[in-house]
């Protein structure tokens, strides 16, 4: 007999694949590289994972305030990307926010512009109690991942202001802000700041 696999457990890897899609689609290769969450030779567990310094981020976005978990930088051919996450788990809900920053022509401490493309701000969100419910229910799995992706947003942060204060072989310091278009209903970004470990 052929054993079903559980809606459920392949509905999260089907939203994380989805939101690599969207991070791909929306501004091409930001340099972003590997994930900062340590790789599968990492035997320490949990708990040294979260003793190591991640490094850390910090703004305020439309008056709230925002804080990563955590952030790191990557320079490649003399662009620096900045990217700085959080994961956020309440009531059964699942929530994903990436800043991007991306500068060309990178040269140490200064201040910088964003470019056209590679800097943005993504949050994607899931509910896994719907998740659960879906199981077996081909209708109402297609529903919840439409439903995350329909509640996803994306914010394009060409022509942010970026400030490097610091930076060496470990790890960049700076501050960044960003202006929305006139006319836009997005929200300001203000008294940004990161310290990203060097990957």
């Amino acid at each position: 007999m052929e054993m079903r696999r559980p809606y459920f457990s392949w509905l999260v890897p089907m939203l994380v694949f989805a939101l690599l899609l969207l991070m791909m689609a929306a501004c091409g290769d930001g340099g972003g590289g590997a994930d900062d969450t340590g790789g599968a030779g990492d035997t320490g567990g949990r708990a040294s994972r979260s003793k190591k310094d991640r490094g850390e981020a910090a703004m305020t976005i439309g008056g709230a305030a925002w804080q990563s978990t955590s952030a790191s930088a990557r320079l490649t051919d003399g662009k620096l990307t900045i990217k700085a996450s959080n994961n956020d788990l309440s009531d059964g809900a699942m929530k994903r926010q990436e800043l991007h920053l991306l500068v060309t022509e990178f040269d140490g401490a200064g201040d910088y512009e964003t470019a056209m493309s590679g800097s943005r701000f993504l949050t994607v969100g899931f509910d896994t109690e719907t998740a659960k419910q879906a199981d077996g229910d081909d209708a109402a799995a297609q529903n919840a991942i439409l439903s995350a992706l329909n509640g996803a947003t994306h914010m394009t942060l060409a022509g942010a202001k970026v400030k490097v204060t610091s930076s060496d072989d470990t790890e960049i310091v700076g501050t960044f802000s960003w202006q929305p278009p006139e006319g836009s209903k997005q929200p300001a970004i203000e008294g940004g700041t990161f310290r990203a470990k060097v990957k």
